[in-house]
């Protein structure tokens, strides 16, 4: 093999790695590395992209596709998922790839015993900030990072990748490891960086076992764990309980002793369907046989109606609308436990084609109410009917200790076979099912009824459907939220 005469690791480095080095050049490279802190920098980071390509590509782009017909459609920080990770991890790869093969001059190689680097920055929402200013993509990193606001994505030097959520304190402490001081991560971790290790506050330790997690850290020290795929090995700050295996769907928090209380993610029940009650949901004088909180209303605490417009006249023209942005005429009032809620960008909304009249969801709730025609929100497909995610919410502060009632009203419209076949409600690894009778439907509103138990801020609830047979389109008009008062009996125990 002919080296450069200056530099022959690059040379040395790429026939390694393809496995063509003779018995003498093996040596002449072990030297190379052994002695010299920047040919140990180069090779171990050179060996991290090309099995970064090699083993975790495939895997991760694997789980995407699954990730992508279980989950259905993220609109709010979608870069981060892992498609995009994929796409930087390439370019990336590529990038540095072909920089640590070019020939360099000793004078352009970094300094002796300059610091390793442990992850490498591979992705930035555009609203990032750092406490200490820009930093580029493909930046080395070690030690402690300061995310102050928008998100950042680490890749760590054992294929480990850490999105953190701004405002972050967290510290890189070795090639599969870090710190969380402060605020929220999601970590991945491939079948090769197992045994990847978060600590936090106070001997706080999460050790994975081969999963994808969240991990959250309050301003009081206080971690929470959400598993979502696989196991977490969990020491609780001071060692109090001792360790503690979470599984996939699992929820950690600390009880007021401090001792860690698990409890499955969130618990979601359908309770059943009230049948013709749609017309009149906020009017207390009509009975509601599935009322949450006792004031016979649906909705007390909240509600979002998709194109509600006046009433037309029994002889006057109907002007139908049918293609226009969902937040664009929609009656929003969300409840403090829902900090928000997007529809599909798949969908569009609905309007004056003599659907039927409900409650006027603008006028103060009373036992008599105004009515307006009912909107609808539409999602169109194309190819095979599949579970079609609709409207996904995000769990805000202040959720009820009870739980909360969740209410979809259909069967607004004459066209029945537009109604959802199926309705889930879905949260991690948590769901219910509601199947449509279409004998049932008869174009004057009902409301299918979902619990939501144990929700933490920042959980995420997807409502799916799955439209009839080979239809295009399915069609809801309304969503509502109703606090459940009494605390409910929970699939919790104690470690």
């Amino acid at each position: 093999m002919n080296h450069n005469a200056d530099n022959p690791l690059p040379e040395l480095l790429a026939a390694y790695l393809d496995g063509r080095l003779s018995a003498d050049e093996l040596r002449e490279f072990a030297a190379w590395v052994d002695t010299n802190d920047d040919s140990r920098r180069q090779y171990v980071q050179l060996c991290y992209l090309t099995s970064l390509l090699a083993e975790t590509a495939g895997d991760v782009l694997g789980q995407v596709r699954e990730m992508s017909r279980e989950e259905g459609f993220r609109v709010q920080g979608s870069g981060f998922r892992f498609k995009a990770a994929i796409a930087a991890l390439i370019t990336l790869a590529a990038a540095l790839t072909y920089w640590y093969l070019l020939p360099t001059p000793h004078s352009q190689l970094p300094a002796p015993h300059s610091p390793v680097s442990f992850a490498i920055l591979s992705d930035l929402s555009s609203d990032a900030q750092f406490a200490d200013g820009d930093r580029p993509l493909g930046e080395g990193l070690t030690g402690p990072i300061e995310l102050t606001a928008g998100r950042a994505q680490l890749m760590f030097s054992s294929t480990a990748v850490v999105d953190l959520t701004g405002p972050c304190r967290f510290e890189m402490t070795g090639p599969n490891r870090g710190k969380l001081a402060a605020g929220a991560l999601e970590a991945y971790v491939p079948k090769n960086a197992r045994g990847f290790t978060i600590d936090g506050p106070n001997g706080m330790k999460a050790v994975d076992l081969g999963t994808r997690f969240k991990l959250a850290i309050d301003d009081a020290g206080r971690p929470s764990l959400d598993v979502m795929t696989g196991r977490v090995e969990f020491t609780a700050p001071g060692g109090v309980g001792m360790k503690t295996t979470l599984a996939a769907g699992q929820k950690l928090v600390l009880d007021a002793s401090g001792r860690p209380r698990i409890t499955t993610l969130p618990l979601i029940a359908f309770v059943g369907v009230d049948h013709g009650v749609g017309a009149h949901l906020r009017t207390g004088s009509v009975p509601k046989h599935l009322d949450a909180d006792g004031d016979n209303l649906y909705g007390s605490a909240g509600h979002v109606y998709w194109n509600t417009t006046p009433i037309a006249s029994a002889d006057g023209p109907l002007n139908g609308h049918n293609a226009e942005r969902p937040a664009a005429n929609r009656r929003l009032r969300l409840p403090p436990f829902i900090a928000q809620l997007v529809e599909s960008p798949d969908t569009t909304a609905a309007r004056d084609f003599g659907y039927a009249p409900i409650d006027d969801p603008q006028a103060p709730l009373s036992k008599s109410m105004p009515q307006v025609e009912s909107g609808m929100l539409v999602h169109s497909v194309s190819g095979d009917a599949q579970a079609l995610t609709m409207v996904r919410l995000v769990v805000g502060r202040d959720v009820p200790a009870g739980g909360f009632r969740l209410g979809v009203l259909i069967d607004c419209t004459d066209k029945t076979h537009l109604n959802p076949r199926r309705l889930s409600l879905v949260s991690g690894q948590s769901s219910a099912t509601a199947e449509v009778d279409e004998q049932t439907l008869d174009g004057v509103g009902d409301v299918l009824l979902f619990d939501v138990l144990e929700a933490r801020p920042g959980d995420e609830i997807e409502l799916r459907v799955i439209p009839w047979g080979d239809l295009k389109s399915t069609v809801i008009s309304a969503m509502t939220f109703d606090v459940l008062p009494k605390p409910r009996i929970t699939k919790e125990r104690q470690p």
